[in-house]
């Protein structure tokens, strides 16, 4: 499930190592939903944070929505 988080500080790990720090309004997990992969990092809260999430099915449908609304756009602007 693709997670925002608008307020707070997160950190980055991968098999226990540090990777960085992320702050601000920050996407987390979307490439594992688009491309149905796996996810190959952990986010830890470093201090409170303000959370959102979206299910998996709501998402892949507004992405895919957008796509093809740039898709329409695309071709519109080519015909011109």
């Amino acid at each position: 499930m693709p997670k925002t988080f608008t307020k707070g500080r997160v950190e980055v790990s991968r098999e226990g190592k540090y990777l960085s720090t992320l702050s601000g309004a920050k996407v987390l997990g979307e490439l594992a939903i688009l491309y149905h992969c796996q996810r190959t990092a952990t986010i830890t809260a470093a201090t409170d944070c303000k959370l959102w999430a979206i299910e998996r099915q709501c998402f892949q449908t507004i992405m895919m929505r957008t796509g093809l609304i740039r898709q329409a756009e695309y071709s519109d602007f080519l015909k011109r």
